[in-house]
């Protein structure tokens, strides 16, 4: 499609646009290192322009970075963002600590740091995410499918699939799919393309 959404090569396509950050808690910096020179400053401006337009939405993944950020502010911005989340301007995906590794994925450690992020978002807001988010792992593991559903994510956006998949999940209009997990159950996935 040209970039006007309203030409007619578009008719019976829906283009989902999710405004989100992936932010990396260790790679080439710091934890602390990356949250100065990026984090921060994405997510003020994010809030910025959310408050600015109340129809604008955003999905965060990584509770690490955002609870630093919390913690980190006084009340009167606390309850700033606390009305964005409210408005449901503001969505936690995931909701993990991080995002796990799944190259050499451990079942325990996955189900971990899940678990502080999810606790975390509950006790601070009474908040528990509803879409699994895995955009950055290079590669998937089914004990991720298993791990999802078990926590009880609506669905699961995943990303870094292998081309040739990719490529045959597009031709076949399979992008959106269900993956079944080591135990049988599954979760509901979709591949960003």
């Amino acid at each position: 499609c040209s970039s006007d959404l309203s030409t007619k090569c578009c008719e019976g396509l829906t283009i989902h646009v999710v405004p989100h950050s992936h932010c990396d808690a260790g790679w080439l910096d710091t934890f602390e290192g990356y949250y100065t020179a990026q984090v921060e400053g994405i997510i003020n401006g994010v809030v910025e322009m959310l408050q600015r337009d109340p129809q604008r939405k955003f999905a965060w993944a990584e509770t690490s970075f955002f609870a630093l950020w919390y913690e980190r502010q006084n009340v009167a911005q606390r309850q700033v963002f606390q009305r964005l989340l409210g408005n449901e301007q503001w969505e936690f995906v995931g909701g993990g600590w991080t995002q796990h590794d799944e190259a050499n994925a451990d079942f325990a450690a996955i189900i971990e740091q899940l678990a502080e992020g999810h606790k975390y978002l509950y006790d601070t807001f009474r908040y528990r995410p509803r879409i699994g988010w895995q955009i950055d792992p290079f590669g998937h593991s089914d004990v991720t499918s298993t791990v999802m559903s078990l926590f009880g994510y609506d669905a699961l956006v995943i990303n870094r699939i292998h081309f040739l998949l990719r490529n045959k999940f597009k031709k076949q209009k399979t992008l959106e799919f269900i993956w079944r997990g080591i135990d049988g159950n599954h979760s509901s996935s979709s591949s960003s393309s």
